[in-house]
C-alpha cells in the first residue's frame, strides 16, 4: 500500500490563526482517514524582508502542538530592498529553529543572477557551522525555476492561497512489480505498476477531495516523484537494477531513470499534479547510493548529468569543507543551464563538512531525522573555477 511521504499544507499570503486552526483540523482529518502518512509540512508564501520573530516563532509553535513536523520559510532576494539583510534572517531562522527549512528562489523565470547565488553559497557555507557535522543544510535548498504548491521540502513555496499539496512514497511499491515481474518486457513491466498504483493513487486522490471540502481548503495537487526511502527496497538503484543498469551513472542510466520517470509522469495526466514529479536522486536519502558511494565513489559529475532527466537537480550531497565557492559557483551555473534550458525546475542542497579535506577519506555522521538522511563517504569535487560575472542574464530561452 503507498505510503504518504507528505501532506504539505500552504499557507495563504496574509494568514492569521482562523488559517492555522483550519489547518490543524484538516491535519486530524488526514491522520484519521490515512494511516501511513510520514510527514506534515506547512510552508509559507516568499518573503522578501524580514517578518517579525514572533511570526516564526508562532509556526514553530504550532508545529509542537500539531502533527506537522516542520515549516517552510521560502526567501526572494529578486524582490528584496535588502538582500543582506534578507540572507542574515535566513540564517538565523536555520540558527535558531530546528523545525524551519528555507528554500531560495535562486532562480526565476530562467533568470540568474551571480550576486543571489553568491549570497546563497555564503548561506550554505554559514549553516554548515550551526552543528558540528554540518547537517544543517538538509533544511537548506536553492531552487531553480520551481513552481509554487510542491509538496517536497526545501523546494517549495505557497502561492498565496490556502491548501494543500501531497508527496507520495512510490518506491517500494514499484520495487515490489520489478520483483515479482522479473521476466516481463519493458511495456509488460510498464502496464503492471500502472495497474498497482492507479487505484491506490485515486484513492488518495478522492480522500484529498473530500477532505479539502470539508476544511474549506484548495486540494493542489500530488507530486508523483520517486523519491527514496531509508528501508531495504527504498534505494532507486533497486529500480536501475531491474532494467540491467549495476553501474549508476554508466552507460543505460539516462534511458532507465527516463523510463521510470515517463511511467509516473502519465498519473499527471490522470490527476491533478504539482511540483517535480520525477526521480529523486538525493544521495544522503538514498541508501544505495550511500553504499555505492562508500565502495566507489560518485561523482558529482554523474549527479548533475542525471539532472537532465531526473527531479530535484544536485540534491543532499556532501561535500568536502575546503571545496572553493568558485567550484560551487559552476555547481549552480549547471544546474542553472539544465533547469532554464530544458524548461525543468530543480534544485540544489550542498553540504559542507567541517574539518573535512579533499583527497582524504572522511564519512559523515548524522543521526538526526535517521527516517530520512543515511550517512556516506564525502563527495570529492573537482570543478572548474569557470567565469564568473557580476551578474547573469537570461542566457535560455
Amino acid at each position: 500500500m503507498i505510503n504518504i511521504r507528505t501532506i504539505t499544507f500552504c499557507l495563504p499570503s496574509s494568514y492569521d490563526d482562523k488559517d492555522l486552526d483550519k489547518i490543524q483540523k484538516c491535519s486530524y482529518r488526514w491522520t484519521a482517514s490515512y494511516e501511513r502518512i510520514h510527514t506534515q509540512r506547512l510552508v509559507r508564501c516568499p518573503i522578501h524582508e524580514r517578518v517579525p520573530i514572533s511570526e516564526i516563532r508562532h509556526l514553530d509553535t504550532f508545529c509542537e502542538k500539531t502533527d506537522v513536523r516542520w515549516f517552510n520559510i521560502p526567501i526572494d532576494p529578486w524582490k528584496s530592498k535588502d538582500v543582506d539583510d534578507l540572507f542574515r534572517f535566513a540564517e538565523w531562522i536555520l540558527k535558531n529553529e530546528s523545525r524551519g527549512f528555507i528554500n531560495v528562489l535562486t532562480v526565476k523565470d530562467s533568470v540568474i543572477s551571480g550576486e543571489i547565488v553568491k549570497k546563497s553559497i555564503e548561506l550554505i557555507r554559514h549553516t554548515s557551522k550551526i552543528s558540528y557535522n554540518g547537517r544543517d543544510n538538509f533544511r537548506l535548498g536553492c531552487s531553480m525555476n520551481v513552481r509554487s504548491n510542491g509538496a517536497f521540502f526545501p523546494f517549495t513555496y505557497s502561492n498565496g492561497e490556502l491548501g494543500f499539496s501531497i508527496g507520495l512514497e512510490l518506491i517500494e511499491d514499484i520495487c515490489e512489480v520489478c520483483q515479482q515481474e522479473k521476466n516481463a518486457s519493458l511495456t509488460e513491466l510498464r502496464n503492471h505498476i500502472v495497474e498497482k498504483l492507479y487505484p491506490q493513487i485515486e484513492e488518495i486522490n478522492e480522500q484529498a477531495k473530500r477532505i479539502a471540502e470539508k476544511a474549506h481548503m484548495n486540494y493542489f495537487g500530488i507530486d508523483f516523484s520517486i523519491a527514496p526511502v531509508i528501508s531495504s527496497r527504498g534505494s532507486i538503484l533497486n529500480l536501475l537494477s531491474r532494467l540491467g543498469i549495476y553501474n549508476f551513472g554508466g552507460t543505460g542510466s539516462l534511458f532507465a531513470t527516463s523510463y521510470f520517470t515517463d511511467i509516473i509522469k502519465q498519473f499527471g495526466k490522470c490527476f491533478p499534479e504539482v511540483g517535480f514529479s520525477g526521480i529523486m536522486y538525493s544521495v544522503l536519502e538514498d541508501l544505495g547510493l550511500c553504499m555505492i558511494n562508500n565502495e566507489k565513489g560518485i561523482s558529482i559529475d554523474d549527479m548533475i548529468k542525471c539532472s537532465t532527466m531526473c527531479g530535484c537537480g544536485a540534491d543532499m550531497i556532501p561535500i568536502p569543507e575546503d571545496v572553493t565557492d568558485d567550484e560551487i559557483f559552476s555547481i549552480f551555473k549547471d544546474i542553472y543551464a539544465i533547469s532554464s534550458r530544458l524548461k525543468k525546475p530543480l534544485g540544489i542542497r550542498l553540504l559542507p563538512i567541517p574539518m573535512s579535506t579533499r583527497g582524504y577519506k572522511k564519512y559523515t555522521s548524522f543521526s538526526e531525522d535517521a527516517d530520512f538522511i543515511a550517512n556516506t563517504k564525502i563527495m570529492n569535487l573537482d570543478g572548474n573555477t569557470s567565469f564568473n560575472e557580476k551578474d547573469l542574464y537570461k542566457y535560455f530561452t
